[in-house]
């Protein structure tokens, strides 16, 4: 799970900030915008994803854990969900609709207690916690692409180009932050 936060914190660091700050900007087109941090975070995301699925093996040699390569490859398969919600929640704050964003999140947290409340009555395993966080991902993506229908993935080379300006110095202090 730490491992897939610190992936997960690669792929959106600051991207869902320079999103809302376009969007609230006005100088482009909201549709480019969104068409653009969609592309560029599941670019980033399936990127990501295939680095470590490649890298699976070395990695959990490399930590000793045991069955840790089919326990990484489950884990990250949320990357590209996690992409696409971290999209939506820049594009609703560039648009000021907190409470969509406060109910998507309030399903994701939900959706996760509920899993893990459900596996736990049942007896659970790493692998099934795994699956369920990679669940709970998809479900409050697919409520939120049914609430918002995504229009393409169509990047636009200055806009992912400025979003990634404005991102930067924001991923510096996310990773910073984290570090200490």
């Amino acid at each position: 799970i730490s491992v897939l936060f610190w992936l997960e914190m690669l792929v959106r660091a600051g991207v869902p900030g320079a999103t809302a700050k376009l969007i609230a900007d006005g100088r482009y087109d909201h549709c480019e915008i969104e068409r653009s941090v969609r592309a560029l975070l599941l670019g980033l995301s399936v990127s990501l994803f295939a680095v470590c699925w490649f890298l699976a093996s070395q990695v959990a040699s490399l930590m000793r854990i045991p069955n840790g390569e089919a326990l990484l490859r489950i884990a990250i398969i949320d990357l590209p969900f996690a992409a696409i919600y971290a999209s939506y929640e820049g594009i609703f704050y560039g648009h000021r609709r907190f409470g969509v964003i406060a109910v998507a999140q309030v399903l994701y947290a939900m959706s996760k207690v509920g899993g893990i409340l459900a596996l736990t009555s049942l007896g659970f395993s790493l692998e099934q916690v795994l699956v369920m966080n990679v669940l709970s991902t998809c479900v409050v993506c697919g409520v939120v692409t049914v609430w918002y229908r995504p229009d393409g993935f169509r990047p636009m080379p200055r806009i992912v180009a400025e979003i990634t300006t404005i991102a930067a110095p924001m991923a510096l202090y996310l990773f910073a932050t984290q570090i200490l």
